[in-house]
């Protein structure tokens, strides 16, 4: 009934007193995940190379495409929990399939490594969130801002 979860979560918690993450939350968070990814052979599925933690992040994303986009790249960039954040924060996935939609003749146009650099550009916006200035920053406080980190740096 409705107190299953808790009794559970006493149960588990009791019998292995040495053995953490058995919690409430924590196993309504495993319920969730099986529900995610019913699949028997899990161990197959990229979602089980990531820690708990970064799971927990991307179990946030309603959306499956965009979650399975999150895990490929967690696992090919190996993104840290705090990398992995800042990523689904900013939108990242969205910022992508943007950038996937937009056009050029590049490819066609210009010599291999410059048309490489070209599209590269189109399709990786910068992200300054680490000089802590507003959206609409001006190109003099981008370049003030970027010379203060290189300079606190060292």
């Amino acid at each position: 009934g409705d107190k299953f979860l808790e009794v559970l979560a006493q149960d588990l918690q009791s019998e292995f007193p040495e053995t953490s993450g058995f919690s409430l939350r924590n196993i309504q968070r495993m319920r969730q995940f099986a529900k995610l990814y019913p699949d028997e052979s899990i161990a197959t599925q990229p979602v089980s190379q990531l820690p708990w933690s970064q799971i927990l992040m991307v179990l946030q994303i309603k959306e499956l495409q965009e979650r399975e986009w999150y895990i490929q790249k967690t696992i090919e960039q190996g993104w840290s929990r705090s990398t992995l954040e800042r990523e689904i924060k900013s939108n990242l996935y969205k910022q992508h399939m943007v950038a996937r939609e937009k056009v050029s003749n590049y490819l066609q146009k210009l010599p291999e490594l410059q048309s490489f650099l070209a599209h590269e550009m189109l399709k990786s916006p910068y992200n300054f969130d680490f000089l802590g200035l507003h959206d609409e920053a001006y190109e003099r406080e981008i370049e003030h801002g970027l010379i203060q980190h290189i300079k606190n740096s060292f």
